[in-house]
């Protein structure tokens, strides 16, 4: 009777942990997938270290029109630089944001490694 018993409640183990096992592994590929494309999403951060508001610029250079301004302290997106842009107090490079536009490197501390815009 009692190997009867222990029989029947291992296989009630077995079978429970069988059904409630199913939903978390489909819970964790659905997971997997979703940092996933959070990840292939996801841009380099910086911090902007102007002491006044930062020019978000169509263009890297200063001659391009301001399409709007960040204020100083902002963290923001920066998708990719490039390294040979107009020069900013002897800082040539320049970041693409997150949105668009461009940001003087002069002014921005990245906080992860930014990868170079494609040619």
């Amino acid at each position: 009777m009692r190997a009867t018993r222990t029989a029947a409640a291992l296989v009630g183990v077995l079978l429970t942990g069988t059904v409630l096992a199913t939903p978390a592994l489909a819970n964790d590929r659905t997971g997997t997938q979703t940092i996933s494309h959070e990840a292939a999403a996801a841009y380099a951060k910086g911090k902007v270290v102007s002491k006044i508001d930062l020019n978000v610029r169509e263009k890297p250079t200063t001659n391009s029109k301001v399409l709007r301004t960040v204020k100083p302290g902002a963290i923001i997106e920066l998708r990719c630089k490039i390294i040979d842009g107009r020069p900013v107090d002897g800082n040539s490079v320049w970041y693409r944001t997150g949105s668009k536009g461009w940001v003087a490197a002069r002014y921005v501390k990245n906080l992860s490694y930014v990868k170079r815009c494609d040619a």
